[in-house]
């Protein structure tokens, strides 16, 4: 990487595969710019998002722009992380308010919902694709390959 590159930042109150998979997604659009890529999870309260937000002004004080992809929950932590020197992308808070009033219903606003068991069949026929394929990689095993 070089020092003026654009620096990507992934931010979560959860683990941060939602943040890296949709801001990824993003830049991929973009592919004449080499990113340094940083992801930061569980940012789950307000001094741990001054901190990351120290961290994003810190690369902006240096003439990189830090570009922050975010799908932090709670709106005073986004608040604080949305007012560091970084180009901000809230991944939540901006479609959340759009979904409620088209839902006519309120967000619950809890982090790793995405990856919970909102619908539990579905969730367990992942994993048990996600078992196999790790048992029968290279050819590994032979059990149960009529499956």
């Amino acid at each position: 990487m070089t020092d003026t590159c654009p620096v990507a930042f992934f931010l979560s109150d959860g683990t941060g595969i939602t943040a890296e998979t949709l801001g990824n997604t993003l830049i991929t659009q973009f592919p004449e710019q080499r990113f340094e890529r940083h992801t930061v999870p569980f940012i789950v309260t307000v001094e741990r998002a001054r901190q990351v937000a120290a961290r994003i002004d810190a690369v902006a004080a240096t003439g990189r722009m830090p570009v922050v992809f975010s799908t932090v929950v709670d709106p005073d932590i986004r608040d604080v992380l949305a007012g560091s020197q970084g180009f901000f992308v809230d991944l939540f808070g901006t479609h959340l308010p759009q979904l409620e009033s088209a839902l006519h219903a309120t967000a619950n606003l809890q982090p790793g919902r995405a990856h919970g068991l909102g619908d539990a069949l579905r969730y367990q026929s992942r994993m048990a694709a996600v078992e196999y394929a790790m048992e029968h990689d290279d050819g590994q095993s032979v059990r149960a390959l009529e499956r």
